[in-house]
């Protein structure tokens, strides 16, 4: 296929490979069940369609123990939170994680070294992501729209903070061992990393037990698999671009924190603060390589899915 131009996709670089549907939103929250709970299993995947006045959750899926999906965002996001009367509540929110941006405080995000100020003691780094829900045949889920009754596409989300940021990590690291032979599909070198390699395949989320100080807790695993059509990675580009305005609404929640004793955002599971964190640059040193498009056999066209859209 032809070069993908940059520019027609620059937007997306703030949702991409860098750096709970409770309310109203688009996208749907996977989470692991921890603690027992009635129909759901600990240690498998629940995908919610909503939850109810009570709390209680109806489903799309339960008790998964893999999930399928394609990366539509990735964004990084510092954030913040107090126990205040007894809940856990975000004070403090940049939806830009990027040293120097103005925080829902209005404070500038210091760099790590510098984060020991006394506000930013608590604030860490927490990763969003969001697919497209696919099925064991690579075919996007549908679930028919309670407003309009047509049938439409699931989208999902996680968050990842605290033991489950390394996650983000290793999904990294194996982004780039798997593309690593492939030949470019942008002009872009920073946008083929940060923006394409993400969306060009599928990933088969499933789950895995970390050690921590308080036990074990259960962490996402993210590896890319099936290789899509190239046109298919353009045509989730052009769909990531008509979706980001529900995906800032949704996830930028800055605008209702107000003060730390009146934060009103559901603070994420334990993080890890900035020292203990790293972000792209703490990937494993990999060679240089040569800029160059290797031949793309037979076989290998074979594992290319094209979903049809």
């Amino acid at each position: 296929m032809a070069l993908i131009n940059s520019n027609e996709y620059a937007g997306l670089g703030s949702y991409s490979n860098q750096g709970g549907r409770r309310g109203p939103g688009k996208f749907h929250n996977i989470y692991i069940t921890g603690q027992k709970r009635a129909g759901e299993e600990i240690g498998k995947m629940q995908v919610v369609k909503e939850y109810g006045r009570d709390g209680n959750a109806t489903h799309i899926l339960q008790n998964q123990e893999k999930i399928k999906i394609i990366i539509e965002f990735m964004k990084q996001i510092r954030i913040m939170k107090k126990t205040i009367k007894q809940q856990d509540k975000v004070v403090c929110m940049s939806y830009n994680s990027a040293e120097g941006s103005v925080s829902s405080s209005g404070r500038k995000c210091p760099n790590s070294k510098e984060r020991k100020n006394g506000w930013c003691d608590d604030c860490k780094f927490e990763w969003i992501i969001s697919g497209l829900l696919l099925d064991s045949k690579n075919a996007p889920v549908k679930i028919k729209n309670d407003d309009t009754g047509a049938e439409e596409s699931v989208h999902i989300y996680t968050r990842n903070g605290g033991i489950k940021f390394g996650s983000v990590i290793d999904f990294q690291n194996a982004l780039d061992e798997k593309v690593k032979d492939l030949p470019p599909l942008s002009d872009n070198e920073e946008m083929e990393r940060n923006v394409i390699n993400p969306r060009r395949f599928v990933v088969e989320m499933s789950v895995t037990w970390k050690d921590t100080d308080h036990g074990q807790k259960a962490v996402f695993v993210y590896n890319p698999t099936t290789k899509l059509k190239d046109d298919t990675v353009q045509k989730i580009l052009d769909e990531c671009n008509k979706l980001t305005p529900d995906f800032d609404s949704q996830f930028d929640t800055s605008k209702y924190i107000s003060s730390p004793s009146t934060g009103t955002t559901t603070s994420p599971e334990g993080v890890k603060t900035f020292d203990e964190v790293g972000n792209k640059e703490e990937r494993k040193d990999e060679p240089k390589k040569e800029n160059k498009q290797p031949e793309v056999t037979s076989d290998q066209l074979s594992d290319e899915i094209d979903l049809g859209f």
